[in-house]
């Protein structure tokens, strides 16, 4: 039933929508941004090395009062779930709370406008209880550097190397006892492949993995990490303008384009 769940989510995940990152490409000044990110990541904590899952949904509002730096702030709800086979024990814990914030900030393009340096960090707080009054709590960061290139007229592709950090502490509140526990690998390599609409509508598909990630999916990720957003980007007249500008650019034909839309558009009203 477990594995039916783990793979139900996995489906889900790609098919609606990891700390994912608005377009560098439409982030200009004075621009806000709203997305909803689903995430199913598997990692090995404590000196046993045991595989524990992390089920995230966020809902998060974006604003870059400059061109090369965003932040967020959000919040939504996380899972927590861990299989100590050697004990025959399982905790699986319910959804909790889980608020979260980042910051993002990229380099002017270069190398005639197709690659951007990249710097993120992104925290969210654990949060997941059990039925039986155990908790796995505590904060979690990711830090990363990586290259973005713009691939297309409305693809984006970025690759780099993630720290992922869990400061969490195992509590039985029922009894008063906890202890502190961690993740045993801290760096990964990472993949994002974001597609952008001119109006300013992304849907992002993100991708992790540390040295120690297995193929075998049968009890969930290990050691790896995959999710997608979707989001829009709510732009001023000005960044409006430029968005064009940069359509223009990527794109050749966006003024024939633009003009039969305005064609079709007025045919419709009439």
């Amino acid at each position: 039933m477990r594995k039916a769940n783990a793979l139900l989510f996995l489906i889900m995940t790609m098919a609606v929508g990891v700390a994912g990152k608005t377009p560098v490409r439409y982030m200009t000044n004075r621009t806000l941004g709203a997305e909803y990110a689903a995430t199913f990541r598997g990692q090995l904590i404590t000196e046993a090395k045991v595989n524990a899952l992390d089920r995230i949904h966020l809902l998060k509002v974006h604003y870059s009062p400059i061109e090369y730096a965003q932040f967020y702030i959000g919040g939504g709800a996380d899972r927590f779930e861990v299989e100590y086979e050697a004990e025959d024990k399982h905790f699986d814990g319910n959804y909790g709370f889980c608020p979260t914030a980042g910051l993002s900030a990229n380099s002017p393009a270069l190398v005639r406008e197709l690659l951007r340096l990249t710097a993120n960090v992104d925290f969210w707080y654990l949060n997941s209880e059990d039925d039986m009054d155990f908790k796995y709590s505590g904060p979690v960061l990711n830090a990363s550097l990586g290259v973005l290139a713009h691939a297309g007229s409305f693809i984006d592709v970025e690759a780099g190397v993630l720290g992922h950090v869990v400061a969490g502490k195992m509590e039985d509140t029922r009894n008063e006892l906890e202890q502190d526990f961690s993740n045993s690998e801290n760096v990964r390599g990472y993949m994002r492949f974001t597609l952008c609409s001119p109006r300013g509508a992304f849907a992002q598909l993100a991708f992790d993995a540390s040295p120690e990630a297995q193929e075998e999916l049968d009890n969930g990720p290990v050691e790896m990490g995959i999710g997608l957003s979707i989001g829009v980007l709510i732009t001023p007249d000005l960044t409006n303008k430029r968005i064009e500008e940069s359509n223009r650019k990527f794109f050749p034909g966006f003024d024939d384009l633009k003009k039969r839309q305005e064609e079709m558009e007025k045919e419709t009203e009439k």
